[in-house]
């Protein structure tokens, strides 16, 4: 702890002189309460100091029915037994005076801590149900009996969270506190309606029942807001010595001039059990009294790190020293702890996101291009990525303002991105970039850019597939066999027969005869196959050169007739038609028609010695091209 101001300093030791009764008791138990005694000052008390023994004369005569079983505890100047009320046959707690103790401010501190639980009926605090006297005239306050473990001990041992109320809260202990802490506000707010202030709020002081009750206990010093008139409850602005325990006090609690107790100074005590909460210990810690009543009048305990947020800051804002910056009231401070409340699924989810985060972070900074991605490290990226944007979304689903969500959405989509365009995956980089609020322009511009070269790029590789379909010969090759063999018999068949008939017997109209027949074969071929021998380039290629000859053949034809050739000289210039298609074949469409090419180059001289056999060699040119077009077209067939 930091050396404290001298003027610190200076009103700690004009306080030290009126506690050193209490200074030892400190040393022993830290946790002790400070309560108004004689040996302290004048007792805070409503009207005269008799008032206590007028209200017990009014309950002379009225004697609880009860039969006492034992003891449960003793205090200072009470003693607390547990009887059974007979009427009822029900256990209750009977607080009384300790023998000896029976002094007009005790008697007052008594009475005054009945008479205020007595106004507060509230499901946390304990209720009182009868009052009355014995046969020594002491006073009887009748109790509900409460079987249970005061929350400092849930605190101090966090084992006993396996079994409150017949349930294990071990899992999330710092909810259940909470939940805990909550209860007690709603008391205090309770209290705070009817003008209460109880200035000695501690774990020690509220007790969970067997059955996860939670009560607010020890009302003892108590002080009203409010002047109810009766005289029964000491006012705040009375108050003119310290009281409460120094480990949880607020500053104006010590009860120095100008000092004034309020609904603040509860919220204080709050924030006290808020900072244990969170650090298991008080906010005001020392070896000596004189150190925690430093720390009380400095009011500035070091929260430690690591806690939920919204709790560090709600438990600062509480345990600020000046009561202005507090919450101005205990609702306000129960608001902000609903409020944690209600963002915890939100912070879980994003707790859980953020712890694949790192694993995905560590992935990518593994995944170094120009390496490339396994497909078991693409798996393992796409499943942590969509795993962080679930918890990311879902998060921020639950808690839309939860910022630390919603910076862990946009650093996963930035690192992925980044990712993706590092190895070239400029589309899934701009689905991710839209997912992202307000994108970095120069990231856009990237991707952008990215993208209109991969375009480009499909774009050519599309094309140059389409080339390559189009040129793909095994495309429509079982139809062209087909055609090869059709067309390849009619040309050996119908040359061989005109051979055969001899050459006197060849006339224009059959020699004319023979490409008409052949084109109309094609043509109904052709329309039969129109979709294979359309469907590429190379065999619409293919089909033209075929009807071209056909077509040359026949103008060749015509021409001869008109110049006057005979059927046998116009029939010679087939051969060199099919010549010069078959170089056109072989050089451009596919070369293995060589053997084809060969035939009909050989041809050409066997007309000019062997005129006579020009059907022949026809009919054989033509059976070489079918059977040539057979064994290619069968090699290139698809299995």
């Amino acid at each position: 702890m930091r050396d404290p101001k001298p003027s610190t300093r200076d009103r700690v030791a004009q306080l030290l002189p009126a506690l050193d009764a209490f200074s030892q008791a400190f040393t022993e138990s830290p946790d002790v309460t400070i309560r108004p005694t004689p040996a302290l000052g004048p007792a805070v008390l409503p009207g005269s100091i008799t008032s206590p023994r007028a209200s017990l004369h009014d309950l002379r005569g009225h004697r609880p029915d009860l039969t006492f079983d034992g003891v449960i505890g003793e205090g200072g100047m009470a003693i607390v037994r547990q009887a059974t009320q007979l009427a009822l046959h029900r256990k209750v707690a009977v607080k009384t005076l300790r023998p000896g103790m029976e002094s007009n401010v005790a008697l007052f501190a008594l009475l005054h801590e009945a008479w205020i639980v007595g106004n507060l009926e509230h499901p946390n605090v304990v209720p009182v149900y009868d009052m009355g006297v014995d046969d020594e005239g002491r006073p009887l306050i009748v109790l509900k009996r409460i079987d249970g473990t005061p929350w400092s001990d849930v605190l101090a041992h966090p084992e006993r969270l396996k079994s409150i109320g017949g349930l294990d809260c071990s899992a999330d202990p710092i909810g259940w506190h909470i939940d805990v802490l909550l209860r007690v506000c709603t008391a205090l707010c309770f209290a705070h309606c009817k003008g209460i202030v109880h200035r000695d709020l501690k774990p020690d002081n509220v007790m969970i029942g067997a059955f996860g009750e939670v009560y607010v206990l020890d009302w003892g010093i108590a002080v009203s807001l409010r002047d109810e008139g009766g005289g029964r409850f000491p006012m705040a602005r009375d108050v003119r010595e310290m009281a409460g325990t120094p480990c949880y006090m607020a500053p104006e609690m010590l009860a120095q001039p100008g000092d004034i107790i309020d609904e603040r100074t509860d919220v204080y005590l709050l924030g006290a059990i808020l900072f244990q909460i969170l650090s298991d210990s008080p906010p005001h810690r020392g070896k000596s009294l004189s150190a925690v009543l430093v720390s009380v009048l400095e009011s500035r305990p070091e929260i430690p790190q690591g806690g939920p947020l919204e709790l560090v800051a709600a438990c600062r804002r509480a345990l600020s020293a000046d009561k202005a910056d507090r919450f101005q009231s205990v609702e306000t401070l129960r608001a902000a702890l609903q409020t944690w409340q209600s963002h915890r699924p939100s912070v879980t989810l994003c707790a859980g996101a953020e712890r694949c985060a790192v694993e995905l972070g560590s992935l990518l900074s593994d995944l170094a291009a120009p390496t490339p991605e396994t497909d078991a490290q693409r798996r393992r990226r796409y499943n942590l990525l969509g795993e962080c944007r679930f918890g990311f979304r879902q998060s921020l689903v639950s808690w839309p303002e939860n910022e630390r969500a919603r910076d862990g959405l946009r650093g996963v989509l930035l690192a992925t991105i980044e990712h993706e365009l590092s190895f070239g995956d400029h589309r899934g980089a701009a689905a991710l970039c839209g997912e992202l609020v307000d994108a970095p322009p120069e990231l856009l511009e990237r991707i952008e850019a990215g993208r209109r070269a991969e375009e480009e790029a499909d774009a050519l590789a599309l094309r140059a597939r389409a080339h390559l379909l189009d040129y793909d010969l095994r495309i429509g090759a079982r139809t062209r066999q087909f055609f090869a063999i059709v067309l390849g018999l009619a040309w050996t068949i119908l040359p061989l027969v005109g051979f055969w008939r001899g050459a006197e017997r060849t006339t224009w109209p059959l020699v004319v005869a023979a490409p008409l027949t052949f084109l109309v074969l094609v043509g109904i071929l052709g329309y039969w196959a129109r979709d294979s021998m359309t469907k590429t380039r190379v065999n619409r290629q293919i089909l033209a050169t075929l009807v071209l000859t056909l077509a040359a053949i026949l103008w060749t034809d015509v021409w001869s007739i008109l110049g006057g050739l005979s059927p046998m000289e116009g029939l010679r210039l087939q051969p060199i038609i099919m010549l010069g298609v078959m170089l056109v074949l072989a050089i451009a469409i596919e070369r293995r028609f060589w053997p084809t090419t060969v035939i009909s180059a050989l041809a050409v001289p066997g007309l000019i010695f062997w005129p006579t056999a020009t059907n022949l060699f026809i009919g054989l040119t033509g059976f070489v091209l079918s059977l040539n077009a057979v064994v290619i077209w069968r090699a290139r067939a698809p299995s």
